[in-house]
């Protein structure tokens, strides 16, 4: 026991043994493994690091300014109405959604749609496509918006019972790198109005994005 122990506390008695040779190998390429193992993995981390700081300088980020406007349009005017004895009936809404880009990159080749939802729906922090033929396309002024810059988009028109339920309005743009990103905003409870909002940032790389 006092051997083994005293070969333990003097391991370069034992090191320099040539029958230990193979052993002494085997330890170098072990702890050589371990020493690539964190190596490759602080590689990883400083190299993701890097790809979030170049990503931050070209990321749009879209933020909706104000409530979101419903405009009547058109109207229904009975007997009553033509009277003057109640104000006529409203038959369309406009959407009116404002937006400001308050990234830092440009917000390049801008579109938008809107589209009724059921109350079962909710925004999960993903990329979302057209899910319904009756969609109400957006219309913008313009197909970039820089850093500051803002932009009101008006959709196509509604009915009543439309914006009595859940509307999910979304403003799709992409980066200087062909990131795609989605301002996503979930109107409930007309008139009084109440906004959930998101920005969603798509996948560093545009070819993984989900079919």
């Amino acid at each position: 026991m006092q051997n083994i122990l005293y070969q333990f506390l003097h391991p370069w008695h034992w090191l320099t043994y040539g029958q230990n040779a193979a052993g002494v190998a085997a330890v170098a390429a072990i702890l050589a493994l371990v020493g690539l193992y964190f190596y490759t993995k602080y590689t990883r981390k400083m190299m993701l690091l890097q790809q979030e700081t170049q990503r931050a300088v070209i990321t749009p980020i879209l933020v909706s300014i104000g409530p979101i406007n419903f405009v009547s349009v058109e109207s229904k005017e009975d007997l009553a109405a033509q009277l003057g004895i109640v104000a006529p009936a409203v038959a369309a809404y406009r959407p009116v959604v404002t937006v400001r880009n308050v990234g830092q990159g440009a917000a390049i080749y801008i579109t938008s749609w809107a589209q009724s939802v059921t109350e079962k729906f909710t925004m999960g922090g993903s990329i979302l496509f057209v899910q319904s033929s009756e969609t109400n396309g957006g219309d913008q002024p313009l197909e970039a918006l820089l850093q500051g810059e803002s932009m009101e988009i008006k959709f196509s028109l509604m009915n009543p019972s439309q914006v009595k339920g859940r509307l999910l309005f979304v403003i799709q743009c992409q980066d200087a790198a062909s990131g795609q990103h989605q301002l996503q905003l979930l109107y409930s409870h007309w008139p009084e109005g109440s906004v959930q909002m998101t920005m969603v940032h798509g996948p560093l790389d545009p070819s993984s994005k989900a079919k």
